[in-house]
């Protein structure tokens, strides 16, 4: 399981 990741590299993204 990768949510924790996708989740997490996904709100650093977004948090730009």
């Amino acid at each position: 399981m990768e949510v924790l990741i996708l989740l997490r590299a996904n709100a650093r993204k977004a948090r730009t």
